[in-house]
């Protein structure tokens, strides 16, 4: 009867370790930079860039024949060299040069080919500047007007 336990449960904790190691090693990539990217060339497999909207740069995003987003990426720490990516899919409306993104995908000598985008969060609050007229007033960083009633929020 012990023997059956002990072999039930250690099936049951290889099938969980087996699943927790393929789900971690599929997800747990190591984030790249764009002087990494250019430096290797052509790169086949899936990787991770960190990196920074170039300021001032375009993003152009085309809805025909499919949503296709382009532009312009550089290192955070050090920018310098950049290069184009693209992403098939809808253009996050936190977009924006300068903005930091995460992307997942791979690189054929000339772009960056995403099928995954994440940017930064854009509403980092400031406090209202002492004296304002209305103390439960603040604004973030991309300029919107934040009320503490929640009653209206102006773009």
């Amino acid at each position: 009867m012990n023997y059956k336990l002990f072999a039930a449960v250690f099936i049951v904790a290889g099938v969980l370790g087996a699943l927790i190691w393929s789900a971690s090693s599929s997800t747990a990539k190591r984030v790249v930079t764009v002087a990494e990217i250019l430096e290797r060339g052509i790169l086949v497999d899936a990787v991770q860039l960190g990196a920074r909207v170039v300021e001032d740069s375009k993003i152009e995003f085309i809805t025909q024949p499919e949503n296709t987003v382009r532009f312009q990426v550089t290192d955070i720490s050090d920018p310098g060299p950049s290069i184009r990516v693209v992403y098939q899919g809808m253009m996050p409306d936190t977009l924006k040069p300068g903005r930091d993104v995460i992307l997942q995908g791979t690189y054929d000598g000339a772009d960056f080919k995403a099928n995954s985008l994440l940017t930064q969060c854009p509403s980092k609050y400031t406090p209202p500047k002492p004296g304002a007229a209305n103390p439960g007033e603040g604004q973030s960083e991309t300029g919107y007007q934040y009320q503490e009633s929640g009653a209206q929020i102006n773009g």
